[in-house]
């Protein structure tokens, strides 16, 4: 999709937000994950049009919980009609601050873990999709404690959380830190895995119709609504969107929504896309 020189830069600067969103952390000026994701995606969308000029829209949403998919953040990468969708569940352990703190539940009436439950849903749609979860990390950026990422969150692609899930049957039990210590041995920094969806190691190229997008699941398909930066007003920093489309993202679960168009007319520094 991309080449991989400019995917790297750009894959850095999600990298680099994600280890000022972790510094925040740190001093209690993020509160919760759903605060913490707000304040990353607001961050790109601040950083990445300048940066790289490249229209960028993001938006949260009033999603109650993660129905659908088993994410609630999706980021959106477009060019010339195509699209990677990449999709990551955040959760804060609080391993550093509350060692005895429990980050996962299991429901009275399913007698299922609420985490593996999440990972359950998310199998469908990795036969399209980029899925990982991110772990928040409430210890300053840069102190290394293995196995943990030393700048940012700790992401875990899917296929290694889900073999863990299996391995230790946790879909009737609640997951606990020994199984955190264990997948971030598995951590890929949020870089590694931005990267490899911009150079199409991860998830797959979906074409668009009338910006909509069928996601091909293993067990049932979706088509769900794709909202482009050309609605943005960069002047007036409005943004000028179909509500419509972002109900239905709702609907599905997504509390937060990114978009990035790398138009076809791109023209800058990086003149390299593919």
């Amino acid at each position: 999709m991309l080449s991989n020189p400019f995917a790297d830069s750009f894959a850095s600067s999600f990298y680099l937000l994600d280890s000022k969103c972790r510094d925040d952390l740190s001093r209690s000026l993020i509160t919760s994950e759903r605060d913490y994701v707000a304040t990353l995606t607001g961050r790109i969308r601040d950083f990445i049009p300048e940066a790289y000029k490249v229209n960028t829209l993001a938006k949260s949403l009033n999603a109650s919980d993660e129905r659908k998919f088993g994410c609630d953040a999706m980021l959106v990468f477009h060019f010339k009609g195509e699209i990677k969708i990449g999709m990551f569940e955040s959760k804060w352990p609080r391993y550093f601050t509350q060692r005895n703190y429990q980050w996962d539940r299991v429901y009275d009436t399913t007698g299922k873990s609420h985490f593996s439950s999440q990972i359950e849903r998310q199998l469908n749609w990795t036969k399209s999709i980029a899925i990982w979860e991110m772990f928040m990390n409430e210890e300053s950026p840069g102190k290394l404690i293995k196995p943990f990422d030393t700048y940012g969150s700790t992401c875990i692609p899917f296929f290694d959380i889900d073999e863990h899930m299996h391995k230790n049957r946790l879909l009737t039990k609640a997951w606990c830190n020994s199984d955190l210590l264990t997948v971030a041995k598995k951590n890929k920094s949020l870089k590694s895995i931005i990267k490899d969806i911009l150079i199409c190691r991860r998830g797959k190229l979906i074409k668009l119709n009338n910006n909509r997008a069928e996601i091909n699941g293993f067990q049932e398909n979706i088509v769900i609504p794709i909202v482009l930066p050309q609605t943005i007003d960069f002047n007036q920093g409005r943004i000028i969107s179909d509500s419509y489309s972002f109900n239905e993202l709702e609907k599905l679960g997504i509390k937060n929504y990114t978009c990035f168009d790398f138009a076809e007319n791109f023209v800058g520094e990086y003149e390299d896309l593919k």
